[in-house]
């Protein structure tokens, strides 16, 4: 509760009236009287101070509007006003609430005349004060800021803001930004850890058309300063489209609130948020026979579009963008944490059972994810006639289905590697189509196409890597004398690009083991930088192999 004083006025001569504040705290250590103008600083005016015990009493002329002040040594004050003093004797109350004044200086580097108010970190309103003034060497004083409590120092100029913020110490230098917002949140037990991040989706490239699962990348010139626990200031330059704050703590949130929605807002005026304790989930991931999906692929997004109002068309593929990831257990078992109050999709994806999506529930209990296959792709991997244990066999889309697929996901198929007999198992993409490029690494590497309509069952049969490409690469000079190396990236049009090394065995020869046929693009590595070779690029195929390639070194 905040006390008050009480202050009672006794008739004096003709023109003077006199004040007593009863119950005055035994700690005020001066007694002042300010004449009153809005928006100037206020100038100290004459007044006899009596004191008789607990009391203080106080003359000056009637007439005129003022502030009264009674400090303490620390520097603190109580404050009344501003009033105008009585022309007859009466009686007011003061407010019992410790105030001190926060000064800033503008320096040279603001441009114009701002008109500085004080933006409190406090919950609630602000009242009659504080109140700010300039002086003439463009210092900014703000009178009746209460004791202990933090804030920001906001000006405004045509189109920049410019603020700093003000704690126990002295104030910062005045920084200039296009918008901020004074973040304070309620109902939240510990916010010791208050964490804020600006971040926004990144559109699809040019060279796609669609794309509900979109990346993410921080808005760079988005700023916050942590005030205190619960309290943040939030400033910055743009505001990208569909951009938001992400506030969280390490018990609470995230929560996600829209970066126009911060920026569009008055500055004067607080943006309250609540956090909510994280959300959990819990869940189990099985195939289509119940079978446990060991080491399967957890990954959530987060939906960032709202749902459509009731009168119009349902959008079912909202934009999303990721959120967190995380493997089964043996059993197929997930856990994950610290989701916040937003709508989630989880996605559950194995190499052999398939892929299944299911939104993330409110409530508590164990989710339940089972796996579906458009259908099963299997083979057997031989090199030199002989089955080849673990082979790579990946799932790779066709480069060109990037550009209109409205979801990535579909475009993946299932990775394996082959087993001590050579065989394989693996989904294709729900979406079809797309190749499965077998071998890699010291092996050779084959690409098989496989259909747009994937039928229940593929078996590919044996699949006869054959031998790598091994050529003799010749220079027309030493590159070892410069710490060259030579290499290779390849092949050029294809998805999936590789980096073969050469081996050096003789001045100016390298032996090369290149992986499959195609384009290939050779360069000297040397350090951090490369050199070219000319030609740049080479055909290398079945009719190349055991042959010299010659270059020149420029």
């Amino acid at each position: 509760m905040i006390a008050a004083v009480l202050v009672t006025v006794v008739g004096l001569g003709a023109g003077t009236t006199r004040v007593t504040y009863a119950n005055a705290p035994p700690d005020v250590a001066r007694v002042s009287l300010y004449a009153w103008v809005d928006s100037r600083m206020p100038s100290r005016i004459a007044a006899d101070v009596d004191r008789a015990g607990s009391d203080i009493t106080v003359s000056a002329g009637a007439g005129r509007r003022v502030v009264l002040r009674l400090d303490r040594e620390d520097g603190t004050y109580l404050i009344d006003g501003p009033f105008w003093w009585p022309a007859e004797d009466t009686a007011r109350v003061i407010e019992r609430r410790w105030r001190r004044t926060v000064a800033a200086s503008a320096f040279d580097s603001i441009a114009g005349d701002p008109q500085f108010d004080w933006v409190s970190a406090a919950a609630g309103g602000r009242g009659e004060w504080p109140r700010c003034f300039a002086s003439a060497d463009r210092l900014w004083t703000c009178w009746g800021v209460p004791h202990g409590e933090d804030g920001v120092l906001v000006g405004q100029v045509g189109d920049r803001i410019w603020s700093t913020v003000v704690g126990r110490g002295a104030a910062p230098a005045f920084r200039s930004s296009a918008w901020a917002r004074l973040l304070v949140i309620r109902g939240t037990a510990d916010t010791a850890d208050l964490r804020i991040r600006f971040a926004r989706p990144v559109s699809p490239t040019s060279s796609r058309v669609a794309g509900i699962r979109l990346e993410t990348a921080i808005v760079t010139n988005g700023r916050h300063t942590v005030m205190s626990g619960s309290v943040a200031w939030l400033s910055g330059e743009d505001v990208p489209a569909d951009a938001w704050a992400e506030i969280s703590t390490s018990s609470d949130g995230p929560a996600f609130l829209s970066l126009h929605e911060i920026a569009e807002g008055a500055v004067s005026v607080p943006l309250f948020a609540t956090l909510e304790a994280g959300r959990a989930v819990d869940g189990t991931v099985a195939g289509g026979r119940d079978e446990p999906a060991n080491a399967a692929l957890i990954t959530v997004f987060r939906l960032i579009d709202p749902r459509s109002p009731p009168t119009e068309p349902s959008r079912d593929l909202r934009r999303r963008v990721f959120a967190a990831e995380t493997t089964t257990d043996r059993d197929g078992a997930f856990h994950l944490d610290h989701l916040g109050d937003a709508e989630y999709e989880i996605v559950a994806w194995h190499p052999q059972l398939g892929r299944a999506s299911a939104a993330v529930p409110r409530l508590p209990g164990v989710l339940k994810i089972r796996l579906a296959t458009p259908g099963i792709v299997r083979g057997r991997v031989l090199i030199a006639g002989k089955p080849a244990p673990g082979v790579d066999v990946i799932g790779v889309p066709a480069q060109d289905a990037f550009r209109s697929a409205e979801d990535v996901l579909d475009l993946k198929g299932g990775d394996a590697r082959t087993g001590p007999d050579g065989r394989f198992t693996v989904t294709p993409a729900a979406a079809g189509g797309g190749e499965l490029r077998v071998g890699g690494g010291k092996a050779p590497i084959r690409r098989i196409p496989l259909p747009r309509v994937a039928p229940p069952l593929l078996d590919l049969g044996d699949i006869d890597l054959g031998s790598p490409l091994d050529i003799t690469i010749v220079l027309d000079q030493d590159p070892a004398a410069m710490g060259c190396d030579v290499r290779a990236a390849g092949p050029a049009g294809q998805s999936g690009l590789q980096i073969v090394g050469a081996v050096r065995t003789a001045p100016a020869l390298y032996r090369m083991v290149v992986p499959e046929p195609g384009v290939w693009v050779f360069q000297l590595l040397c350090g951090k930088e490369g050199r070219p070779l000319v030609p740049p690029t080479m055909q290398i195929s079945a009719g190349t192999a055991g042959k010299e390639v010659r270059f020149s070194v420029r």
